[in-house]
């Protein structure tokens, strides 16, 4: 059976970077089209599709993008997949998406636990990546992300190490105005910041009251 690489993660957590940067490297499409649709010519929805990255889009996805294991569209098992979640921190990436819509919050909490409970029963190949990580170590972290998708770590991705400043900017132009991570501060709409104390003790409350995942993957975000 054909394997198919996923990379899961919660909204706001910076798959579209991520994707960027693989098929930068790979010269590979990434898409979000369901995997029974990902054969060679099918990526129509890869970032280089509007952004010249040299990528070969007649060729299979090397990374299906996911918000959800959702098996709608999807059987996610350790025969058919290889998964790659990546984590952002809770507080942030659940206020992003919430928009600070106390109403939003407990779908949004359930949703970032989702991603990460599904990661964690996996029982197929997978590893898993901190975004933080990815910004204060690129060399190191996307290393581990190419090897894992086995990418050969050649010219290509040395020259992208090189050009990591150019790159993170014209990342940009993947997402609308005011969304994305690398803005400054007045041009995002929504903040740790700007949460009120109890919206943000709630967030804590509900994710750390799953002790294994938290004490396993999030204890460093506090």
């Amino acid at each position: 059976m054909e394997q198919f690489n996923i990379l899961l993660s919660f909204p706001r957590s910076g798959n579209t970077w991520v994707r960027y940067v693989v098929e930068l490297v790979s010269k590979q499409p990434t898409t979000q089209a369901p995997i029974s649709k990902c054969a060679k010519g099918a990526a129509k929805q890869a970032i280089g599709s509007d952004i010249d990255l040299g990528v070969d889009l007649t060729e299979k996805a090397i990374l299906v993008k996911r918000h959800r294991a959702d098996f709608k569209w999807d059987n996610f098992t350790k025969t058919n997949c290889r998964l790659v979640l990546l984590l952002r921190n809770y507080k942030e990436a659940i206020l992003r998406h919430a928009e600070h819509n106390e109403n939003k919050l407990d779908s949004c909490i359930n949703n970032y636990m989702h991603c990460l409970s599904f990661y964690d029963a996996f029982d197929g190949e997978k590893i898993y990546l901190h975004y933080e990580d990815l910004l204060v170590d690129p060399q190191r972290e996307f290393e581990r992300l190419m090897t894992f998708l086995k990418v050969p770590i050649n010219k290509n991705f040395s020259d992208f190490i090189k050009t990591y400043d150019y790159h993170k900017t014209a990342s940009l132009k993947c997402y609308k105005p005011g969304t994305m991570t690398g803005g400054t501060l007045n041009k995002l709409k929504w903040h740790t910041s700007q949460a009120s104390p109890s919206v943000l003790n709630k967030i804590m409350k509900d994710i750390k009251a799953n002790k294994k995942l938290y004490a396993k993957y999030l204890k460093r975000y506090g």
